[in-house]
């Protein structure tokens, strides 16, 4: 673990101790997981901090063999869940696929099990490009998932650009995902004046639209470039 922090992700520890996890990056620019413990009261003194990866790269092929990321921590009981995000490298950068995985911890988040070789949510019909980013909130009995679903790349004069939204999904055990598309915030590209569209050519089946938000037309969509140097190469 080189360089970076990125991704924070905290569970608390008790009173003003906090437990933040993180990814940082080797000589190969690959991210893996370690955490930081931290008192809110004195936050510019770190207490302990994890002296190897606790959730280290998968292994080569697999869905988190370019990289591993956290991205929200969820107390069950006295066991920690992290749900992460695993990459792979895509042919042209900066495409990437993403799939969301799932370490398991029964020491506070000292160490971390991957609950299996897989991801617990990856691409599908609602999902065609990647899946990335959950946020789980465990809820009378039940779990659920906010999640970034990616559903295109385009070619633009700057080179690729993903679009994504927000979705939804819920679970009975924090495993087993159950989705169906819904989406809670949508990614557009151009609004209109009322009535510029006629509402025969629009279908929103089952969405309800409840904010729009404008962003501008001349932002930068920044995405982070991944690449993966080659074995032996000089950083």
């Amino acid at each position: 673990m080189r360089h970076h922090a990125q991704n924070p992700a905290a569970v608390s520890l008790g009173g003003s101790i906090w437990r933040v996890f993180f990814a940082s990056r080797d000589e190969r620019n690959r991210s893996q997981i370690g955490w930081v413990d931290i008192d809110l009261d004195r936050p510019q003194t770190p207490l302990r901090a994890a002296a190897e990866p606790v959730v280290a790269l998968g292994a080569l092929g697999h869905f988190d063999g370019d990289g591993v990321y956290p991205s929200c921590a969820v107390r069950d009981g006295k066991d920690v869940r992290l749900y992460t995000i695993g990459w792979n490298a895509g042919l042209r950068p900066p495409m990437f696929y993403a799939a969301i995985g799932l370490a398991l911890s029964e020491d506070d988040g000292s160490t971390f099990k991957r609950h299996g070789q897989i991801p617990v949510l990856t691409r599908s019909e609602h999902d065609p490009c990647f899946v990335s980013g959950p946020m789980v909130l465990q809820e009378n009995g039940r779990w659920r998932m906010w999640y970034i679903s990616g559903y295109r790349w385009i070619e633009t004069a700057a080179g690729l650009n993903s679009h994504y939204h927000i979705k939804y999904a819920e679970s009975a055990d924090g495993i087993s995902w159950r989705r169906d598309g819904r989406v809670c915030i949508a990614q557009v590209e151009e609004l209109v004046e009322p009535g510029e569209i006629d509402p025969d050519e629009v279908h929103l089946p089952g969405v309800f639209v409840h904010r729009i938000v404008e962003v501008g037309t001349d932002i930068e969509k920044r995405i982070e470039k991944r690449t993966v140097r080659a074995a032996g190469e000089e950083s």
